[in-house]
């Protein structure tokens, strides 16, 4: 079973995909974070892997150098660069901006190496992201897009931040941010962020992370395929 869920930023399809890993056995499956390796390794050459380009990094995948891990006794992700898991590095606030540039300079080349390490993954998925259903696995077997006021995904940006230490940036800065990543995200020529004709509508910004895990899960239980 593959489920597919598409969003923009902070409308919390990571938070509910990975609830719904847990909840249903699933391998979470975050395009999001090989977005994020590819932006990492990209622009810092002292890791020892000189790539130029992210289409070289599919080398090091195909000999188990770089590796996606869901860890289902901790409910999180891991990406290994070598015997070194790089996951903490990869949501600073700057990578968090080189990643939506590389994103748009290379979106072939990156689409090409997330498709590849997601096809090795065994078993039930679960991956979210922003073209999961219209290129990545555009034959999931239920299609869901996650959305939710941008005031109101700000907020929650604003907070994460926060508890992540960055004190000083203000809630006019995230929304800023965040409206830009939208534009860039639905306007971009290859796979930009669409809803797609057969996914799911979960509207996130007046119902808690529970309300939108269980309609998916009615609407799964309802539609079994």
């Amino acid at each position: 079973m593959i489920i597919a869920v598409d969003g923009p930023a902070g409308a919390g399809k990571g938070t509910i995909c990975s609830i719904l890993a847990k909840q249903l056995n699933l391998t979470n499956y975050c395009s999001g974070e090989i977005y994020r390796m590819c932006a990492y390794i990209l622009t810092h050459p002292e890791l020892g892997i000189w790539i130029t380009n992210p289409i070289q990094i599919i080398e090091p995948i195909n000999a188990a150098k770089i590796r996606y891990i869901w860890n289902k006794e901790t409910n999180t992700s891991e990406v290994w660069l070598g015997d070194r898991n790089i996951k903490p590095l990869l949501h600073q606030n700057n990578i968090s901006k080189q990643t939506s540039l590389i994103a748009s300079q290379y979106p072939e080349e990156i689409t090409t190496i997330v498709q590849l390490i997601g096809n090795q993954i065994k078993g039930d998925i679960i991956c979210e992201g922003r073209n999961v259903a219209t290129h990545l696995f555009p034959k999931a077997d239920y299609k869901f897009y996650v959305d939710a006021d941008p005031g109101i995904r700000a907020e929650r940006r604003l907070e994460d931040l926060r508890n992540k230490g960055d004190k000083e940036i203000t809630l006019t800065q995230v929304l800023t941010e965040i409206l830009e990543r939208d534009r860039n995200d639905m306007n971009r020529d290859y796979a930009p962020l669409i809803r797609v004709d057969e996914a799911i509508l979960i509207d996130t910004s007046n119902q808690l992370i529970d309300q939108s895990v269980a309609q998916i899960i009615d609407y799964i239980n309802s539609n079994k395929q």
